[in-house]
Formats: C-alpha cells, structure tokens, sequence
C-alpha cells in the first residue's frame, strides 16, 4: 500500500492521503497520477455480506479510476486507489479518507423539505456519506461515491465552482461527473478538474 507501490514517484509515507503528482512520459507527454487510499464503512441499520461489500468498494474503485484517469488534451491522467473495507470505525485514522453508507434519515443528507440526498460530504473533506437506499443501484452507487471523491478531492458542483476556468469548462457540461441530479448519469471530468485536484492536493 506504501506509495501505492509507486516510491520512485509517490510519496506518501502513511498511505492515508490523496497524492498527485505530474511528470513527464519518454515522450515529453505530462503524465498526472493520482494516488488514494480509502476504507468503506457501513454505518447503517442494514446489513451486508463480505461479499456485498467487496462489490460495493470494488464498483466505486473502479469507477474513480473511469472518471478520472485517462487520456487528455495535454496530460495523461493514471489513477490508483484502494478501498479497503472495515467493520469498525476505531479502524480509521484521523486522516482517513472514509466512505460511510448510512440511513436514509441522515443529518447529512437530509434536505429542508424532509427528502433525502443520495450522498453529501464536503469540498477538501475527508468523510463521504452514502444513502443506503442506493446500494441497490449500482450504477446510482459508483456514480454517487465518485461524485463524493470529487468534493473530497477539491471539486464543487458546476454552479458552485469557485475557481473560473473549471466553471466555465463544466457549467453546461451535462455528462459532468459533479453535476448535482437524481437523474443525471454522467461521469466523465474535463482536464481543468484535473488541474484543479492537483493545484488543491499539492
């Protein structure tokens, strides 16, 4: 897990942190590689198997490295990451990256009109919470959890995006991974997220 087995390139002494780094390839390409480390935790009145876990950390893995690696204008994106699954929280360390599936009835992911949202974490936090509801959605899982690394890893919605090149590339973006909709299926980044991970996780 040291560096992601990379520690020519990655540093990243306790494994527990988002690290990006950017070289250049044998052909002078950029090449971006974004490391993370996470655990799964079910924090819910649900129950599930080993198995049904495994499914679930290894569906939102792979999701992460389809959304967010690949090849781009300028730069090729490499993403590694590992979820490992845990049974109890005293298993995490303070800076942990967590993904928690929890009760419908959330305070996190309660809205005013009593509704709730499918996942909520905040923007360079540590700590995303999953609706239990959408376990059973596969696809609605991995999007979700994906959308949620994107805050964790510096990303806002499109409407929200502080940072002006990333909104003006994704506002009208409607297969953007950080678009905010109950029916929105889309998961793909533009290159300035990219930039803006690595400018936030230096």
């Amino acid at each position: 897990m040291y560096c992601a087995g990379n520690p020519v390139i990655l540093i990243d002494p306790d494994g527990r942190k988002i690290v990006v780094t950017r070289i250049k390839n044998d052909n002078g390409k950029d090449v971006v590689k974004i490391s993370v480390t996470a655990k799964l935790y079910n924090g819910s009145s649900s129950n599930y198997s080993k198995d049904e876990m495994n499914n679930m950390s290894s569906g939102i893995s792979n999701q992460i490295k389809e959304s967010f690696g690949g090849e781009y204008k300028n730069c090729e994106v490499q993403v590694k990451i590992n979820i490992e699954n845990i049974d109890n929280l005293s298993e995490t360390r303070g800076d942990d990256h967590l993904f928690m599936i929890v009760d419908a009835d959330n305070s996190d992911l309660k809205n005013k009109d009593g509704s709730s949202n499918a996942g909520a974490s905040n923007v360079g936090g540590q700590v995303a919470k999953l609706n239990t509801t959408i376990t059973d959605d596969e696809n609605q899982l991995k999007r979700t959890a994906t959308h949620e690394f994107g805050h964790m890893a510096g990303l806002e919605h499109p409407e929200n995006e502080s940072n002006a090149a990333v909104k003006k590339a994704v506002l009208n973006d409607k297969t953007n991974i950080m678009r905010q909709s109950k029916t929105s299926s889309g998961t793909t980044v533009v290159e300035q997220q990219i930039n803006k991970i690595e400018n936030e996780n230096k």
